[in-house]
């Protein structure tokens, strides 16, 4: 499971491990919506979130085949961040690693109206898209 780059030890963090299907991104959705709701962001910045992190699993997942999406939600002070990573179906056996220049260019563009930071790292083989949201409500503990 990722463990949200930036993290620190105080940090609140929750997994999530689904099977990566279009029709279960409803559950990173819901899940993100509650952590930023409990930390503070406020109606427009949640909304913010679902749409990001559905841009963000897609972007893990579309076009690689079967496998799981791995989640980590990291409850930082003033901000949230999410990693997410692909892990192939041990059957599939080939791995597409294209995504049309289209549906990279949309991501690219949604997340940068939506979110602070966000990004792909590939380490080891192993495909982590991630972002962060900042606010300005956040309690201070």
């Amino acid at each position: 499971m990722p463990t949200p780059r930036g993290a620190s030890e105080d940090a609140e963090l929750v997994e999530l491990s689904i099977p990566a299907l279009p029709a279960l991104l409803s559950l990173p959705r819901l899940t993100a919506a509650a952590i930023a709701a409990r930390a503070g962001f406020d109606v427009e910045e949640v909304e913010d979130i679902r749409l990001a992190i559905e841009e963000l699993c897609l972007a893990a997942f579309e076009g690689r085949g079967p496998g799981r999406l791995h989640l980590g939600f990291a409850l930082l002070p003033k901000a949230i961040r999410v990693d997410c990573t692909f892990e192939p179906d041990t059957k599939n056996t080939r791995v597409d690693d294209t995504r049309s220049e289209l549906a990279s260019s949309l991501t690219e563009q949604l997340l940068e109206a939506l979110v602070d930071e966000h990004g792909v790292e590939v380490e080891d083989g192993t495909r982590r898209t991630w972002f962060k949201k900042s606010h300005s409500n956040a309690p201070v503990e």
